[in-house]
C-alpha cells in the first residue's frame, strides 16, 4: 500500500471518528450536517451503521428523516428492521414516509408482509389526525410509497393484495401504478387479470 493511500486512509478515519462524536451532542443541526457527510461518503462501515440505526429514536425528527434517508440510499441491509419500526411507530408521518422509500431501496424479502399490511390497513390512517394541513395527506402519502415498495420488491406474494387495491376507486394514480405495479411483482398473472380488469 503507498504512502499517499496510507495518509487518505488515515485522514478518512479521523473524519470519520469527528462524525461520530458529533453524534453524542444535543445538536440537532449539527447532527443532520453528520449524518448527510456519511451519506456522501458512502461510509458503510460497521459504526456509521449502528449510528444512524441509533439516531432513528433521536428526539429530533429531522435527525430521524435524515437518517432514514440515509440508510436508504445506502442500501443498508441490516437496518430493514430498524427501519419497519420506524414505518410503524415513528409519531410523524415524514419519518414514515422516508422508511418505506428507504425500504423500497433496499428491496429486502423480509419487508415485504409489513408493507402488505401498511396497503392494506390504508397507510396509517391517524397519521393525518396529527398533521393541520387538510392539503397534505402523510397516511396517503405512505400507503402510496408502500404500493411502489413492493413493485420495486417484485415479490410475488404482494400479488394478491396489490390487486385488490387496485379495484379501488379512489386512487388518483390508479391508470399508471395500478397496471405498473402487479407487472412487476408477476407478469404472467398480471398479464390474466389487467386486461380483464381494464375493459
Amino acid at each position: 500500500m503507498t504512502s499517499s493511500k496510507i495518509d487518505s486512509e488515515n485522514c478518512r478515519e479521523r473524519f470519520l471518528g469527528t462524525i461520530h462524536r458529533v453524534f453524542e451532542s444535543d445538536n440537532a443541526l449539527l447532527k443532520c450536517c453528520a449524518v448527510r457527510a456519511l451519506e456522501r461518503m458512502k461510509s458503510c462501515d460497521g459504526v456509521s451503521k449502528k449510528w444512524l440505526v441509533d439516531l432513528l429514536s433521536d428526539p429530533d425528527v429531522d435527525v430521524r428523516v435524515d437518517a432514514v434517508a440515509a440508510l436508504g440510499q445506502m442500501r443498508v441491509g441490516e437496518a430493514a428492521q430498524s427501519l419497519l419500526a420506524s414505518l410503524t411507530g415513528d409519531p410523524e408521518g415524514e419519518v414514515r414516509i422516508q422508511a418505506v422509500m428507504a425500504l423500497s431501496r433496499i428491496a429486502s424479502g423480509e419487508t415485504v408482509e409489513p408493507l402488505i399490511d401498511c396497503l392494506k390497513e390504508d397507510g396509517y390512517p391517524q397519521l393525518d389526525l396529527d398533521t393541520d394541513d387538510m392539503a397534505y395527506s402523510p397516511c396517503w402519502e405512505v400507503q402510496s410509497q408502500a404500493l411502489d415498495a413492493l413493485g420495486e420488491i417484485g415479490d410475488r406474494r404482494a400479488t394478491p393484495a396489490v390487486l385488490e387495491f387496485r379495484e379501488r376507486d379512489d386512487y388518483e394514480d390508479l391508470p399508471e401504478r395500478g397496471c405498473r405495479v402487479p407487472a412487476n411483482l408477476d407478469r404472467a398473472q398480471a398479464k390474466e387479470v389487467l386486461p380483464l380488469r381494464l375493459a
